[in-house]
Formats: structure tokens, C-alpha cells, sequence
């Protein structure tokens, strides 16, 4: 359940970060059920994306676990993650920031490029690729995933993390056109 409580917790992130990105999807908000489906598609989409992370981390956690490297490689990245917070122009990180802004900018172009069409597919596909999005909260929940005693364990540590994220998220996207157009997002923030 860590996973679960690590989404509710960090919904607040979620919200911040992924919230723009939940406004500005094309679906019908004319008729509840058609808003329900694309919201509950996009959100599904987040957690499958999750989930297949979960998995690869978890077949990654198991090889470091068969190895016995798992604890040192876990604090050795622990070690790292609180570098990059405290120092962050290490000259090593220069190195790849250059190739992950390239990466990055791949999926923000797919990403937009599916914001744009109106179906259940490309909202389907958005939440997809909106998991994808560099996040320090579901890099750390992949972290905690990382720990897991099994790769289904690290699956499913991810996807409760998603469910966690879900209320918020489902929430605020569904709540959206009632809230007046003219409000600044950080005043969102405070609504919800």
C-alpha cells in the first residue's frame, strides 16, 4: 500500500505538474458521460504507463537482485537523486541534460501532437505518453518499486501509485468547466 499513500500524498504534485496538461485536453464536456470516459481514459492511460514501468524497474530490481547489488545500488542512486537536489550543475549532469532535453523533446512533440485530436484513442494515448513526462515523484515511486521482492510486485506498487494520484486528478479534470476561465491555475491549486 506505500505506493497507494505515496500517490494520495503527492496528488498535490500531480495536480500542479500534470494539470495544465489535463486542462487542456479536447473532449466533450457538453454531456457527463462522454467528459466521465475521456477523463477516466486519459487517467487509465497514466497508470498503464505506470505499470509497464513498474514491470521493466522490476526486471531491472530482480537482475540487481540475483546479482546482490540491489541495497548498494539503491543507496548509491539515493546518493545520487539527493546530489542532483543539492548540486545541480555537477559537470556529469551537464553531460546528459543535453541528451535527455532531446528525449524530452520527443515526447512533449507526440504529447502535443495527440492533444490535438478528439477521441478516446488520443486521449487514451495522452495519458500514455503524459506518464513518460520527466517527474521526480514517479521517479521516486520507481524507486520504491525498485525494492519490491518480485517484477508483479513492482507493477503493482506503481499502479497503486497511479490509483493514488487518481481522485485528485479525475477531480480536478472533472470539476474543470466550473471553475471560471479567467482564474489564474496557481488560484486552482488553492480550490482543490
Amino acid at each position: 500500500w506505500a505506493g497507494f499513500v505515496m500517490g494520495v500524498i503527492g496528488s498535490l504534485h500531480c495536480v500542479g505538474m500534470c494539470g495544465p496538461i489535463a486542462f487542456a485536453l479536447p473532449y466533450d464536456r457538453s454531456r457527463w458521460f462522454p467528459a466521465f470516459l475521456s477523463n477516466y481514459t486519459y487517467q487509465i492511460g497514466r497508470i498503464i504507463t505506470y505499470a509497464v514501468l513498474g514491470l521493466l524497474i522490476g526486471f531491472i530490481g530482480r537482475g540487481f537482485s540475483l546479482s546482490g547489488i540491489q541495497q548498494p545500488l539503491s543507496i548509491a542512486i539515493g546518493i545520487v537523486m539527493i546530489a542532483v537536489v543539492i548540486f545541480p550543475h555537477l559537470h556529469f549532469l551537464k553531460k546528459w541534460s543535453g541528451r535527455i532535453t532531446l528525449k524530452v523533446g520527443k515526447i512533449k512533440s507526440l504529447l502535443g501532437l495527440y492533444m490535438q485530436k478528439r477521441s478516446y484513442r488520443a486521449l487514451l494515448i495522452t495519458g500514455l505518453v503524459n506518464g513518460l513526462l520527466p517527474c521526480g515523484l514517479v521517479y521516486m515511486a520507481l524507486l520504491g518499486s525498485l525494492g519490491m521482492s518480485s517484477v508483479l510486485n513492482s507493477a503493482l506498487f506503481m499502479v497503486l501509485f497511479g490509483l493514488g494520484t487518481f481522485p485528485l486528478m479525475f477531480l480536478v479534470f472533472a470539476c474543470i468547466d466550473a471553475v471560471p476561465q479567467s482564474l489564474p491555475f496557481p488560484m486552482l491549486l488553492f480550490l482543490f
